[in-house]
């Protein structure tokens, strides 16, 4: 998602659990943030979204993510590193619009292993 369409799909009080996020994050303008931030340290990041299951208003997904770690992210330099990680994420809808994010990220433990 791009960061200048982020409020066309989040409900405006977004709550974004910190595993799913990369740390606390909170409204479109966080989620904005957050996507500006990624793209600034991976500028070729890529990824890929398999949806796993869905049931009422929750969707569990798999993101696959890739890019070179060009830049700054959550308090560690970049490292010119290609990295690979996986996110897994159940997603909460209300009204058509992600409404809540919960999930659990490979892409600290990547970072600290430099």
């Amino acid at each position: 998602m791009r960061p200048d369409v982020v409020g066309i799909r989040l409900r405006p009080y977004l709550e974004c659990a910190p595993q799913a996020c990369h740390g606390i994050v909170e409204g479109r303008e966080g989620i904005a943030e957050l996507l500006t931030a990624l793209r600034e340290a991976f500028p070729d990041l890529q990824v890929e979204i398999e949806v796993l299951a869905t049931e009422g208003d929750r969707v569990a997904w798999l993101r696959t993510s890739r890019g070179t770690h060009e830049g700054e992210f959550m308090g560690v330099a970049a490292s010119g590193r290609q990295l690979v990680w996986q996110d897994i994420v159940v997603t909460r809808y209300e009204n058509g619009m992600i409404a809540e994010e919960w999930g659990e990220s490979g892409l600290a433990e990547l970072l600290l292993a430099q």
